[in-house]
């Protein structure tokens, strides 16, 4: 048996009373005050089996008459035995799985809707309503059986914790206080002459007696082991027997408990509900999964995380999106766990056993992974900052995951790690992302994009570090600030890609109007000054382009621009109207002067139209326009010395 240095019942700890060592404390609560509810669960046993006992008084007056009386049928007996039965079994299978509201509701609606049926189906010579009033006492005085039978239980397992000998216990209990109660209520009854045959009322008296106990016994077995379990659909019962066992116990409710060390302390009946546990050790700790605790900074009430924390390892294997931030894991054997984006901000892994772990999008800021072994662990999208400690450990390979979060290639494929290399590629990885293209991606969207991030800083600090071809496929990376959820950065950047691919599909709309139109009316005389474009307004005021056709003449000469032109530029100029640009003026002035260079790169004729333009011929256009242009003869003058 456990020794222990020292004993701390009902201590209602401070923060400054608190001491960083409390090893091989005895916590939670005394003596006295464990006997008083062990008495009290006695109780309520004793209830349940009363109950179960006045339960089985209800159902000799439900089948006699059916058995007795000359005018009923055997189909109707039949009948009104498998009803009761139904009605039984309906709530011993529901309750445990869906909870007492859901098994009671689902008792109750059989008992109604067979009662009916039977009325319809057979012809009965008794009272059928008083037969459907007697059903639904039967399923109410059965869940309060059962509840009280569940409570007992749950009471027993917090205060002795858990042991098969006292179950039995209980439902031995149970089922004896059931027949002894049931006989005796019956046998005052029947002295009233409710039945006629003295020997079939017996017989049922004592099979329902027992069987009703028995009965009752499994299902409050059931149901407490749900609860044990943190069954939904029995937190509220579990809750109230929690606080019942912790009270007068040893407390650190609220209390700031980083860095506590509790190693092989016992801590049932305490109250846990500290409102930080960074790097606490709750290693060989005894009754931590009978302790009072919350989910406020870990999930701490999950039984597979209080084996994890006390045992260093767990018989489930899969803690994905469980919530470990600060957990104190030195040591623990996490070989093959699946860790999907599970929070392990701030946790000691100290010396763990990570091998062939999954840990895809997991959470490792702050985490210390020294001495631990990463070898065969799959890793991907991990989020890590310059907290995360890697020196010492110990990796042969990885697995990187591919796009289904699956087991991809290994790496190295034909090696293994040289000393301190894992911890290099690592953390490149890590503020690094890959994005697989299957075609050559088209730069102009992908300078748009990062000059937006640039220029529009969301706290990302996304930074487009190369463009390079890998097989069949291009892999753009881009590297973020450690620590950034490479979820969050991979779903921003597919997102603006995106929103740029249809902007510059717009803007080289744009560039081929404009080079088309320029090429088209650059022949016409001097003397003859047309307004080309019309009025186009906003581009990039308010995003939106409005347009109209230009009717008004822009000089003495009163030159109006042809039915051609307009013709030509109005389909693509109204299918723009309500197109949002999220580029600003100055990156739509440098796109649009780049393609028109380019044109007049290769297009020498297209060069010299440009360069015929005079400034009254596009003065008008809406400012973007008119400097792109402006830009680009001044440009194309610079480099031709003219």
């Amino acid at each position: 048996m456990r020794q222990y240095s020292r004993k701390i019942y009902g201590w209602q700890a401070t923060q400054e009373s608190l001491r960083d060592d409390l090893k091989d404390v005895d916590a939670g609560q005394s003596s006295l005050c464990k006997v008083m509810l062990v008495l009290f669960s006695l109780i309520f046993t004793g209830i349940a089996g009363t109950l179960s006992g006045v339960i089985s008084s209800i159902i000799p007056p439900i089948f006699h008459p059916a058995l007795s009386h000359p005018a009923n049928d055997p189909l109707s007996i039949v009948l009104t035995f498998s009803l009761v039965i139904l009605t039984i079994a309906v709530w011993l299978i529901e309750t445990p799985r869906k909870g007492y509201a859901i098994g009671f509701q689902k008792a109750l609606v059989c008992s109604v809707v067979g009662t009916f049926l039977l009325l319809l189906s057979s012809k009965l010579a008794f009272d059928i309503f008083s037969y459907l009033l007697l059903l639904i006492l039967f399923t109410i005085l059965t869940s309060l059986s059962a509840l009280t039978g569940s409570m007992s239980l749950i009471l027993t397992f917090v205060l002795l914790g858990e042991n098969r000998r006292n179950k039995h216990l209980y439902s031995f209990f149970t089922v004896l206080l059931s027949v002894v109660v049931g006989w005796y209520v019956i046998k005052d009854t029947s002295k009233a002459s409710l039945v006629h045959s003295h020997y079939l009322f017996n017989s049922v008296k004592v099979l329902s007696s027992f069987s009703l106990g028995v009965a009752i016994a499994i299902s409050s077995n059931a149901v407490s082991n749900a609860a044990i379990q943190n069954s939904k659909n029995f937190e509220s019962l579990k809750h109230w027997v929690l606080a019942l066992t912790t009270w007068k116990g040893t407390s650190f409710f609220n209390l700031d408990l980083s860095r506590v060390d509790f190693s092989r302390s016992r801590l049932a009946n305490t109250d846990l509900r500290a409102r930080q546990f960074y790097r606490t050790c709750f290693q060989d700790v005894i009754g931590l999964n009978r302790a009072r605790v919350d989910d406020r900074y870990l999930d701490l009430t999950k039984p597979k995380v209080q084996q994890l924390l006390t045992q260093g390892e767990s018989k489930e294997k899969d803690f994905s999106r469980i919530n470990l931030q600060g957990a104190y894991l030195q040591g623990a054997n996490l070989q093959k766990m699946r860790l999907y984006e599970t929070n392990l901000n701030g946790a000691d892994l100290k010396n763990a056993q990570l091998q062939d772990a999954q840990c895809i999008r997991t959470i490792v800021t702050g985490v210390d992974f020294r001495g631990a072994n990463l070898t065969g662990a799959c890793i991907k999208d991990w989020s890590i900052n310059r907290q995360t400690e890697f020196d010492g450990v110990l990796c042969d390979y990885i697995y990187r995951g591919d796009e289904q979060d699956q087991l991809g290639e290994r790496y190295p494929c034909d090696r293994n790690f040289a000393p301190g290399e894992f911890a290099a590629l690592i953390r490149q990885l890590s503020s690094t992302i890959e994005l697989v293209f299957e075609r050559e991606p088209d730069l102009q969207v992908l300078n748009l994009t990062f000059e937006k991030f640039r220029l529009e800083d969301s706290g990302l600090g996304l930074e487009l570090a190369s463009v390079e071809p890998q097989g069949d496929h291009w892999i753009v990376k881009v590297i973020h600030p450690e620590g950034v959820s490479q979820q969050a950065v991979r779903s921003v950047i597919e997102r603006e890609l995106e929103e740029k691919r249809r902007e510059v599909s717009w803007l080289r709309g744009m560039v081929d109007r404009l080079t088309e139109t320029i090429a088209t009316y650059s022949h016409q005389s001097s003397g003859s000054t047309y307004n080309l474009f019309g009025d186009v307004k906003n581009l990039t005021d308010s995003g939106a382009i409005n347009y109209r056709e230009a009717t008004q003449p822009n000089s003495p000469a009163n030159i109006q621009p042809t039915q051609q032109f307009i013709d030509l530029l109005n389909p693509w100029l109204k299918e723009s109207q309500q197109r949002p640009l999220s580029t600003n003026p100055e990156q739509q002035i440098n796109f649009l002067q780049q393609a028109l260079l380019k044109k007049a790169e290769v297009d020498p004729t297209f060069q010299t139209a440009l360069l015929q333009l005079e400034p009254n011929q596009f003065q008008s256009l809406p400012p973007v326009i008119a400097n792109a242009i402006q830009r680009a003869i001044t440009q194309l003058c610079n480099n031709t010395g003219n």
